[in-house]
């Protein structure tokens, strides 16, 4: 193969290798915790009382054993500023959840999903600020003990709006209607970081990623080095 040739070739791999590339940003959750309407009378009145801050976040609209009605939202909050008017290809969020239910229930629940921009803080107005819906999320309870199950939902069309409108701060609102969805929280707890919820952005191929100096290095030595190795074979 002559010079021009392995040149043209090493030009056409380089562009393939650059322009294949997708820009992935993972964001942890920024601010979490759930709102809720609480009622020790038995009857809700729609109106939020409190936030819980606590290393879980809680979805759910009951009655209590002592007749108390509680109806909880779970509120995350992402930090976007960063990714104001990129063209984004989709967006997932995901983290851990189950089902919890003191009666014994193995039945799947559902939990709905809102998106809506924010100001980075959980705040009691967050229970009914008004938002887009996302779709639902299934919670399985353990037929053991207590453990949590990975979950996800793409929310492309309820980010993309928000990055086209340089908005600062992503927040969901995630309800449900049964008893009870938890989610393991973002929360510092002690030193050390518990798996909280993740938001997935991928962005159109005009955001990709230029490789960095060190891996185009090793991608080229590789290159150079297969070629070398043809010629002393040929």
């Amino acid at each position: 193969m002559g010079k021009k040739r392995v040149a043209v070739f090493f030009i056409i791999i380089l562009f393939s290798f650059i322009g294949s590339a997708h820009a992935f940003i993972t964001l942890d959750v920024f601010r979490d915790g759930y709102i809720e309407d609480y009622e020790p009378g038995g009857i809700l009145d729609g109106i939020p009382d409190r936030i819980q801050d606590t290393n879980a976040l809680l979805a759910s609209n009951i009655i209590l054993s002592d007749g108390t009605a509680i109806d909880s939202h779970a509120i995350l909050t992402f930090d976007i500023s960063s990714f104001a008017g990129q063209s984004l290809q989709s967006a997932t969020l995901s983290g851990l959840g189950t089902r919890v239910d003191t009666r014994g229930s193995l039945d799947a629940i559902s939990a709905s999903v809102y998106s809506y921009s924010g100001n980075g803080f959980v705040e009691l107005n967050d229970f009914t600020t008004s938002a887009d819906f996302l779709g639902s999320l299934t919670f399985t309870p353990s037929a053991q003990g207590f453990s949590l199950s990975p979950f996800q939902i793409d929310v492309t069309k309820g980010v993309n709006p928000l990055l086209n409108n340089s908005s600062q701060f992503l927040e969901f609102r995630i309800e449900s209607e049964e008893f009870t969805a938890f989610i393991n929280s973002g929360e510092i707890s002690g030193e050390s970081r518990v798996s909280g919820p993740q938001l997935m952005l991928t962005f159109v191929d005009s955001q990709a990623v230029v490789p960095e100096p060190a891996s185009f290095l090793l991608f080229s030595s590789g290159l150079l080095g297969a070629f070398g190795l043809r010629k002393k074979i040929f």
